[in-house]
């Protein structure tokens, strides 16, 4: 017979390792069509590796985090689980441990397969680690991306425990890291000590830097340093209590243990807060008599039903998909501000004063946040009324499936759009407000087709998100096959464009677009289709 924690254990494998084999395929698949687009050489390999790492243990972390935080909840199976006869904790520590633990896994499937590239290919040309000392590029990767991505994930954890869908986790899990790098970012700039700064200069700030999702990467320790410190340390030279701790807060030790401690915090949190039982509220049997009073004084400041089925749908279609919309502009702005007031600071560390590279700041966080704000809204477009109660309800409607489902994509769809590209605009206006000279970008001829064809993406990323959802009927996989929509870009539409392409023959602009726009069509037409027949992933 299983113990307990066997039987969570083995609950949690079973619910992470789809989960665990999807993110490795795409990962794998990112690698491999990013190396053969770009050329087959190691040195290809290492620099997609790094780019793949880079976003995609960010965003893996985030979506891993957001279903240990309230899949649960929002699969209803929170009140089996507190019927168990154990603690709600002990299934927190198994959820936790295996999310750190499958984070892991899609991490060292890209470096097992960059290592074997480079060893049929040339096996001399590994680069040298740049972490805490470490001089194997490969560990060095490992422990960087696994580290970073398990901090990511527990901010998010922290931040959205007990949520009641994936989708409200994810928000607070955003503001939770943006907040939290924007309050230490403007009290470094009041107190005048950002840019370039020596570690034993500001320990306090490299010691709150560490606390920070994913802070421990952005402290300026790598070999060389590491090996000065150690040698400093050692010396004779040192002989006052002062001198050794100076030298020690040069080690990434204080920090390291800086950083373990306040995610230890985290983690606590988010295990003692895990699948807590609320106190019912009392009710009170009110009188037959006060009883019509009541519900006609709670009616009267109910607004009039719309007059159309259709009305409607658009009304109840804003109220779910303005405040994710709302919170990526928020990002937006919040995010370029941040590094504004860092690049006023220190213009030498962070090279940022002029209005072109303001407004490519600008373009850049519409461009990557705008992409993750698109799939998380798609994936909530479906979320809720894919669910059996709910589907039920509406089916029931006297509305066409067509005209419910064209409603609800276009209805989302705008309202992101829109909410994005006032972040847009507001942030590349502030960049003639921040910049001291230089030639704007928008004086650039290709700009229009820039924007166009960044709108075109994020649209093809919410279009994908749906598409998923409708599909799998799941917000974690969908959010993981949604990752997947740009490698089709990079794999059918630019290889195309590239042979049909030449030095003095450059393929239109608008056949590129035409083609985003097939595939667009085609994943509509997907999610149509199961959402008509209902085909999804019944589990």
């Amino acid at each position: 017979m299983q113990s307990t924690w066997q039987a969570l254990i083995w609950k949690e494998a079973r619910e992470h390792r789809w989960k665990i084999a999807a993110l490795t395929a795409v990962f794998l698949g990112t690698l491999l069509v990013g190396i053969w687009s770009i050329g087959p050489s190691p040195t290809v390999a290492f620099d997609v590796a790094d780019g793949v790492l880079a976003a995609g243990v960010a965003l893996a972390a985030g979506l891993l985090a957001i279903g240990i935080a309230a899949g649960e909840q929002s699969a209803g199976t929170i009140g089996l689980l507190q019927m168990l006869p154990t603690s709600t904790r002990r299934a927190a520590i198994v959820k936790l441990a295996t999310a750190i633990a499958a984070l892991a896994v899609p991490i060292v499937a890209t470096l097992a397969t960059v290592w074997l590239f480079a060893q049929l290919v040339s096996a001399d040309v590994t680069p040298r680690g740049r972490f805490c000392g470490i001089e194997n590029w490969y560990l060095a990767r490992f422990a960087a991306s696994w580290l970073g991505g398990a901090s990511i994930l527990l901010w998010m954890v922290a931040a959205g425990v007990n949520r009641c869908d994936e989708i409200r986790a994810a928000a607070l899990g955003f503001v939770a890291i943006v907040f939290s790098w924007g309050a230490l970012v403007l009290v470094a700039y009041l107190c005048g000590i950002l840019g370039e700064v020596e570690v034993n200069e500001a320990p306090g700030y490299f010691m709150a830097t560490s606390m920070l999702p994913a802070g421990i990467l952005e402290l300026p320790i790598d070999a060389a340093v590491h090996d000065a410190w150690e040698q400093e340390l050692l010396s004779d030279r040192v002989t006052t209590s002062t001198s050794w701790f100076a030298v020690w807060l040069g080690t990434i030790w204080p920090f390291a243990l800086a950083a373990v401690a306040s995610h230890a915090a985290l983690a606590t949190w988010y295990v003692r807060r895990f699948g807590r039982v609320v106190p019912a509220r009392l009710q009170t049997v009110e009188s037959a008599s006060a009883a019509p009073v009541r519900t006609a004084a709670r009616a009267d400041w109910l607004a009039p039903p719309r007059r159309s089925p259709v009305a409607s749908l658009l009304w109840k279609q804003f109220r779910e998909s303005a405040p994710m919309a709302i919170l990526g502009a928020a990002l937006i702005v919040g995010i370029f501000v941040v590094v504004a007031l860092a690049a006023m600071r220190d213009a030498a560390g962070l090279g940022l004063l002029r209005r072109e590279e303001f407004e490519v700041l600008a373009l850049a966080l519409w461009a990557y946040v705008g992409a993750g704000i698109a799939l998380v809204a798609g994936v909530g477009v479906l979320m809720d009324d894919l669910k059996p109660e709910l589907q039920t309800f509406w089916r029931s409607r006297p509305i066409a499936v067509g005209k419910w489902f064209s409603v609800k994509y276009a209805g989302g769809l705008v309202v992101t759009m829109i909410a994005l590209l006032v972040g847009l605009i507001v942030t590349w206006s502030a960049s003639w407000l921040f910049a001291e000279g230089g030639v704007a970008v928008s004086a650039e001829p290709d700009l229009p087709i820039i924007i166009c064809m960044i709108l075109a993406l994020q649209a093809a990323v919410y279009t994908a998100a749906v598409a998923a959802m409708a599909w799998l009927r799941h917000p974690i996989y969908a959010g993981i096959l949604a990752l997947a929509s740009p490698m089709v870009f990079v794999l059918v539409i630019s290889p195309v464009a590239n042979r049909l392409s030449s030095a003095d023959r450059p393929l239109p602009e608008i056949l590129l677009g035409l083609a985003i726009a097939a595939c667009i069509a085609a994943l509509i037409a997907a999610a149509w289709y199961a959402v008509k027949h209902d085909r999804g992933w019944k589990h």
